[in-house]
């Protein structure tokens, strides 16, 4: 990311995308049952969406998950809550931490990433970043897994989850 850019410029940038996304999903009324149409769905959209986000903000790369479930018919998609400099990691997606509070007392917002700088001790690596400071961050290797397949309802668990589902991590 440019360094000119501010924190407020990437939070304008974030709220522009996330409009973007909901406007394109609102106006979609279509059934995909095709794995092949449902890829080609995604790809056409994730293009659009990001081909309309550098006509206002060029300077700024965006980072965004968009996947559809063929079988319960549903569109899930996460938009990067917090810039991170740090290019090994790969951006899962931002989930819901309800051990973190923000200030209205709801389940704060936070980003998943897989780090690939563990794959050689084949130690899946996940990164949750609550904050735009390097501090505000907290990760977890094979305890993200145990919380996972203990089921706990984290952060850890929850990005461990994301990690699977994007083919990251192998069971």
């Amino acid at each position: 990311m440019n360094p000119g850019i501010t924190i407020k410029d990437f939070e304008k940038s974030r709220l522009h995308l996330q409009h973007l996304l909901n406007e394109a999903l609102q106006n979609i009324d279509l059934a995909i049952y095709d794995p092949w149409l449902k890829f080609i769905f995604e790809k056409e959209v994730k293009d659009m969406v990001q081909a309309e986000h550098r006509k206002k903000f060029p300077d700024i790369p965006i980072y965004f998950n968009f996947s559809i479930y063929i079988a319960t018919q549903t569109i899930e998609y996460g938009i990067q809550r917090y810039y991170h400099p740090f290019s090994q990691h790969k951006y899962l997606g931002c989930v819901q931490d309800i051990y973190r509070k923000d200030e209205n007392n709801k389940p704060l917002l936070v980003d998943c990433y897989y780090s690939s700088l563990y794959e050689s001790f084949s130690e899946p690596r996940i990164i949750v970043r609550y904050g735009h400071a390097k501090k505000e961050t907290f990760e977890g290797a094979m305890s993200a897994a145990t919380q996972f397949y203990q089921g706990a309802d984290t952060a850890l668990a929850k990005g461990y989850q994301l990690a699977l589902e994007a083919g990251y991590v192998k069971q």
